[in-house]
């Protein structure tokens, strides 16, 4: 068979393509118009999801403390079960996993009666109850996987070390007001735990100080010392502990969801696309019922 047949024959199967879809014109266009019409009630009817953002600087002033004295005694501090080796970057990472823990979010969405906001569908606000059974009412551990997944976003520039938290809700404020909170219950948290750990090693320290007449080691012991007393004190003259607020999240005006321009345009393509496949699809069934 020459090219030119070849040629003949695939110029044949274009122009018979091309008259099934002429010929069945009316399903594609209905299957667009069907598909494009559901993306524009989706688009249009879909609530609003606003972003608010708060941008945050690590804490460094205990980092570079504590990395200091590690360079110094690190090592004798090893031997007392003292851990100095934690580096500001570690404690960044501690500090967002922290952020997104079940412990500090199961407290977190319980001080801000953020259930029956999450699942306004199943809250009944002027009863101030739940409109399903009990055995049905959300749980701390859904809200958490919601809360993680849909709602709560951290992003880390790897060049500067920033940090962005961001929420995103249908409510603008509480947007805005649930991502301070977030920073401010986590530096909170943070001081909180730095203080208890410090307590707990200036107890230890100072029984190992009355056992020990080694002026080497007494040394390394007051200069613990010394580092934990500041870690009590630093926590309680400031409130940003783990994290600085470079700049605190403020109610977006915009929305950053549904994007309804590329729902509609994706929505008409995809409509369009099925539709040149159902007719294909319906002139096969045709063709093997009349064969």
């Amino acid at each position: 068979m020459t090219d030119k047949t070849y040629k003949a024959e695939d110029e044949i199967d274009l122009l018979e393509l091309w008259a099934v879809l002429m010929r069945r014109k009316i399903m594609v266009f209905a299957t667009s118009a069907v598909v494009l019409v559901i993306a524009a009630l989706y688009a249009f009817l879909s609530s609003p999801i606003y972003r608010a953002e708060v941008l945050l600087a690590p804490a460094q002033e205990e980092n570079d403390k504590l990395s200091s004295l590690a360079s110094q005694y690190g090592g004798l501090a090893s031997l007392a079960g003292i851990n100095l080796q934690s580096s500001g970057a570690n404690k960044t990472e501690e500090s967002l996993a922290i952020l997104k823990s079940r412990s500090f979010l199961f407290n977190f969405i319980s001080n801000e009666n953020i259930l029956p906001e999450l699942y306004h569908d199943e809250w009944d606000k002027k009863k101030q109850k739940w409109k399903v059974d009990p055995e049905n009412v959300p749980t701390f551990y859904e809200a958490h996987e919601d809360f993680i997944e849909d709602i709560l976003e951290i992003n880390i520039d790897k060049n500067t070390g920033l940090v962005e938290v961001s929420v995103e809700w249908t409510d603008s404020t509480l947007a805005a007001n649930w991502a301070n909170k977030l920073v401010e219950q986590l530096n909170l948290f943070q001081k909180k735990r730095e203080v208890a750990e410090a307590n707990k090693s200036l107890e230890f320290l100072n029984t190992q100080l009355e056992n020990t007449t080694s002026v080497e080691n007494r040394k390394v012991l007051f200069n613990l010392i010394e580092h934990h007393t500041q870690t009590i004190l630093l926590a309680n003259v400031t409130d940003e502990f783990a994290f600085k607020v470079l700049d605190p999240a403020v109610v977006p005006e915009k929305k950053v969801k549904p994007k309804r321009l590329l729902i509609l345009v994706v929505g008409g393509f995809t409509g369009l696309i099925l539709g040149v496949f159902l007719v294909f699809f319906v002139e096969f069934i045709s063709n093997v019922k009349n064969s």
